[in-house]
């Protein structure tokens, strides 16, 4: 009998400790909703917070990450053309080319995280994915 409840108390500290991390698994298996004002409104919170150590400011701009699974898996980036990415989107912490655009979603001293999308010719998405270096 106390092993079953060491077991059930070491199965509920391991599953609160991955739901408390930040860890990618997290954000995939349990993804923020995706929207819209929320993903462009997170970049403007964090370049207007004033914040000595930099924590808070870094909580908000990481709300992209904790929505950008959700984006990826719902596929609804498929088949836009610029005009329609930028809409839903934005262009705050977006880096352009001409068919490559990168929107930061976590920064580190030691990483980057972006969301990139590609775009044919044509000006469509063709690809989209997490990148990190």
């Amino acid at each position: 009998m106390k092993i079953k409840i060491t077991i059930i108390f070491i199965a509920m500290g391991l599953l609160f400790s991955f739901l408390s991390s930040d860890s990618i698994i997290k954000y995939y298996l349990i993804p923020k909703i995706f929207d819209s004002v929320e993903w462009k409104d997170s970049y403007i919170r964090f370049q207007n917070f004033t914040d000595p150590d930099g924590t808070t400011a870094y909580k908000e701009f990481s709300e992209r990450k904790k929505m950008v699974y959700n984006l990826i898996r719902s596929n609804v980036l498929v088949g836009k053309n610029k005009q329609e990415v930028i809409n839903l989107l934005g262009l705050d912490g977006n880096k352009q080319s001409d068919n490559n655009w990168i929107y930061w979603l976590d920064f580190t001293s030691v990483d980057n995280k972006w969301l990139e999308i590609k775009f044919n010719r044509q000006g469509f998405v063709v690809e989209f994915n997490v990148t990190e270096d």
